[in-house]
């Protein structure tokens, strides 16, 4: 069924492709958030809707095993640690103005967030570096 999956998505990627324009947008501006990550770290998944329920941003956790990964939030982020068609086909379909990734995946993502050689690739600590960044972006 994997396979059958990722040759799905490799099939429809250029019937799905967003042409919604994307560029860098304040937290202020945004209501909705996708966020793609490896499920079943439940703690990340409190932090993510802790981060975003504080901001009145509406989360939607994905992962790679969702029947359908096109999304329609204004800010998708990936966090998965390596990349995948899965990954892809989520990032080049999403319809967000803002999306923010590890891995630039065919030039879609508007922040691009890699951790330093050696350093933790956890999911965790990624997420806590992205919203970093996002806090600071007027």
């Amino acid at each position: 069924m994997n396979f059958l999956r990722t040759f799905l998505r490799f099939f429809l990627l250029p019937f799905h492709r967003s042409k919604v324009p994307t560029g860098l947008m304040p937290l202020a501006r945004i209501s909705s958030a996708a966020v793609l990550r490896v499920e079943g770290d439940s703690a990340l998944d409190d932090e993510i809707n802790a981060f975003f329920g504080k901001r009145g941003i509406k989360p939607h956790l994905l992962s790679r095993k969702d029947r359908d990964l096109r999304t329609v939030e204004e800010l998708f982020i990936s966090l998965l640690p390596e990349r995948c068609m899965d990954e892809t086909y989520a990032v080049v379909c999403s319809t967000a103005v803002f999306k923010v990734g590890i891995h630039d995946v065919r030039n879609c993502f508007d922040l691009t967030v890699r951790p330093k050689e050696g350093e933790e690739t956890a999911q965790a600590a990624v997420f806590q570096a992205i919203t970093d960044i996002l806090q600071k972006i007027r």
